[in-house]
Parts: C-alpha cells; sequence; structure tokens
C-alpha cells in the first residue's frame, strides 16, 4: 500500500506523521519528544518561497 500526496500542506504533513512515522516508532517501542524540521511550508503553513528541489555538494 501507498499513499500518494500531489501538495506539501500542514494536513499531509500531519497526516504522514500520525499515519505513518508516529506508528513505525511506537512499534519499535519509542516515542517521538522532538522533531527537526526545515522550516518548510508544510510545517508551519506559510506559503511556500523557495525551489522544491535540492541539490547536494561534494566536498
Amino acid at each position: 500500500m501507498a499513499k500518494l500526496y500531489t501538495t506539501k500542506t500542514p494536513i499531509t504533513a500531519a497526516d504522514l506523521l500520525n499515519d505513518r512515522v508516529l506508528p513505525f516508532f511506537e512499534e519499535h517501542g519509542m516515542g517521538v519528544i522532538r522533531m527537526l524540521t526545515d522550516r518548510g511550508t508544510e510545517y508551519c503553513g506559510k506559503p511556500s518561497r523557495k525551489p522544491t528541489t535540492t541539490s547536494s555538494t561534494w566536498p
């Protein structure tokens, strides 16, 4: 089974967190106390001002 999210919104972020992430940690006997994000729009609810693609550099 898979879910396809077509938008980056706070609702889809919350759905992913509640549907996949938290149950995964609970199954392994762990809890989530804090979460580090990139302050993306899906977490803060503000319109995106940054590109949706990223690139990495190798030193």
